[in-house]
């Protein structure tokens, strides 16, 4: 389970923005607000950084960089697969502690990144973002919430949601 997801279980947080797949347990509703694409972040000096779009197949011999499990465990999962299946080296993946970390790690030169398209917005020096042409990768994001929720305000909130 995420940080956040277990914040709710424990009733710290009584709403979180998730990204999907995420951990759902009988006891969240979740909503989704939006489908993004994943882009390959790569250094603007790697042999590929001129292509509009690449097949994860052509990072082959680039090293990945992965963000923790922890942080987003559906999507770290979904990550780690379609890479496998490309036949890049997940045992020997540099790990960042976020992934807004693993973009520094690509500006650094350290290899490749699959982020959300909206990370491209944070714009470190050095980094290159390309569409991914194969697989089809994307994060849904969610608003979670407790299922059996009390909350006046929580309702209130989750009332604006669906007439937004």
């Amino acid at each position: 389970m995420s940080s956040l997801t277990t914040m709710l279980a424990e009733g710290e947080l009584d709403i979180a923005f998730v990204r999907l797949p995420c951990e759902s347990s009988k006891a969240f509703e979740l909503k989704i607000l939006d489908r993004e694409p994943m882009v390959v972040a790569l250094h603007r000096d790697h042999p590929l950084a001129a292509c509009e779009s690449l097949a994860l197949e052509q990072l082959r011999d680039t090293p990945v960089v992965l963000f923790p499990q922890e942080v987003a465990p559906g999507l770290y999962d979904r990550v780690h697969g379609c890479c496998e299946r490309a036949g890049i080296d997940v045992q020997h993946a540099l790990q960042s502690s976020q992934l807004s970390s693993s973009l520094s790690m690509v500006s650094a030169g350290g290899g490749f990144a699959l982020v959300p398209k909206s990370m491209a917005a944070i714009s470190p020096p050095n980094v290159t973002y390309h569409a991914l042409s194969s697989p089809e990768l994307y994060t849904d994001i969610a608003l979670c919430w407790r299922r059996f929720e009390r909350s006046r305000t929580v309702k209130r909130f989750l009332m604006m949601m669906s007439e937004g």
